[in-house]
Formats: structure tokens, C-alpha cells, sequence
């Protein structure tokens, strides 16, 4: 069987895009009064994060940030270890 590697920009670009449209849509549901415990979640983990226009602007880059390195890191040591 051949081996297959993954790219892992394209895996860390996906990972980010899905990261930050993640953080949007809880952020919307968070504004409308119904992700009131995810919210919480995020406020927790991610430093800038609120339900302000700046606060979501700045969690969706710190997390699109974070899903980038998160999916690079996994291609690269599934690429190297596999």
C-alpha cells in the first residue's frame, strides 16, 4: 500500500476556516440568547473573547489562530509518524 501524506497547510487553512465560522455561529447563537453555557465555554479558553463586536472579532482570529496550528501540528506528526 502506498503511503499518503497530508498537506498540512491545507489542512491547517481548513482547520481555521472551520475554527473561526465555528466561533461566528456560537457567537451569533450566544447574541441571541442561546448558547448561553457555550459561550461561557469560550469566554474561558479564549483571552479576548466577549460578545462584543470586538471581542468576537478577536476570538474568531485567536481561534482561527489556534484551529490553524492545531491542524498543521496533526498533519505534520501524521506525516512523520505514519
Amino acid at each position: 500500500m502506498e503511503k499518503t501524506e497530508l498537506d498540512s497547510l491545507a489542512l491547517g487553512y481548513s482547520a481555521a476556516i472551520l475554527g473561526g465560522l465555528i466561533m461566528i455561529v456560537l457567537s451569533t447563537l450566544g447574541l441571541l440568547g442561546l448558547g448561553g453555557e457555550a459561550v461561557q465555554i469560550m469566554q474561558a479558553y479564549h483571552i479576548w473573547y466577549s460578545l462584543s463586536i470586538g471581542g468576537i472579532v478577536m476570538g474568531v482570529i485567536e481561534g482561527a489562530i489556534g484551529s490553524f496550528a492545531a491542524g498543521y501540528l496533526i498533519a505534520y506528526f501524521y506525516n512523520r509518524f505514519s
